[in-house]
């Protein structure tokens, strides 16, 4: 049955609405430009990712490499599937950002995104393993290059 439009959000919209808010403004006005060109936004970037993900269930993990002598990270929050766990599926984002630029929808939207997904599902048991994946190096100079997203396979 096809449910009639309601234009007020239910409170379970409402605290995701929140939520998704929250990470946005956490990123671009507390953190802003997330490069490696602005000294410890990445690492503060990670440690945000890694609490936000701990307050919703998850361990997460990290998937280190270097590149032009310098370090990076990707950040991994796993649900094993149960029927099916070999089946991974992967929702992934960049954190990082370009020019310096505080980055709230070039990607905080898209790390919001995932991080509620995650919060969504921390609890409900899934066929297929689920894998979210927060990536370091997807905005200049890194796109098109050899480390461009550089995909974790942990």
């Amino acid at each position: 049955m096809i449910q009639p439009y309601r234009s007020d959000p239910s409170p379970a919209e409402q605290e995701s609405a929140t939520r998704l808010r929250r990470t946005v403004t956490d990123l671009s006005a507390h953190i802003g430009g997330r490069s490696a060109d602005v000294p410890g936004s990445l690492d503060r970037t990670v440690e945000y990712l890694d609490g936000r993900l701990r307050e919703i269930g998850y361990t997460p993990t990290h998937d280190r490499y270097s590149y032009a002598d310098l370090t990076f990270t990707n950040v991994v929050a796993e649900l094993r599937g149960g029927s099916r766990p070999e089946r991974i599926i992967v929702v992934g984002a960049h954190y990082n950002t370009a020019g310096g630029y505080p980055g709230a929808n070039d990607n905080g939207s898209g790390v919001a995104a995932v991080l509620e997904l995650a919060a969504e599902f921390a609890n409900t048991p899934q066929q297929s393993t689920i894998r979210r994946v927060l990536f370091a190096t997807e905005e200049p100079p890194w796109f098109s290059g050899a480390r461009y997203g550089q995909l974790c396979v942990c």
